[in-house]
């Protein structure tokens, strides 16, 4: 790259990187200046799919309310919960001290949320299902 076709640069990034992986990227232009780019996106893939995952349970948790099941709508929907989540520590690249438990993400995520985050209502419903 030189400083004739700076202009013209509309991104910086590593070839070949996994999406899971955060980088960051300088680039030095011989005139003098440069650029820096950078992606602190943790398990990006990751994360996308246990948020699939999180959107069939939650589908599965209002098709057995709409049967009549609440147990198994209650479950399923904590389980949709537990996974976004884990999704959201993920891409912060957060691990918790003991194995992930429930009582570790709610913690978590009654921090996350009084924080102004995210609604606090979040944490309250995850409390009820639990």
């Amino acid at each position: 790259m030189t400083a004739e076709n700076v202009e013209h640069v509309s991104g910086l990034r590593p070839a070949k990187i996994t999406p899971d992986a955060g980088w960051i990227a300088f680039a030095l232009i011989p005139e003098g200046g440069g650029a820096v780019a950078f992606n602190f996106r943790y398990n990006r893939d990751r994360a996308a799919e246990l948020i699939n995952r999180a959107s069939e349970f939650m589908a599965t948790a209002r098709e057995a309310l709409a049967a009549g099941r609440p147990g198994p709508a209650v479950e399923t929907a904590l389980a949709a919960g537990e996974l976004a989540a884990t999704a959201m520590t993920s891409l912060q690249n957060i691990t918790h001290k003991r194995r992930n438990t429930h009582g570790a993400r709610q913690a978590w995520l009654n921090r996350y949320t009084q924080l102004g985050n995210a609604p606090h209502d979040w944490y309250n419903s995850m409390r009820r299902l639990l």
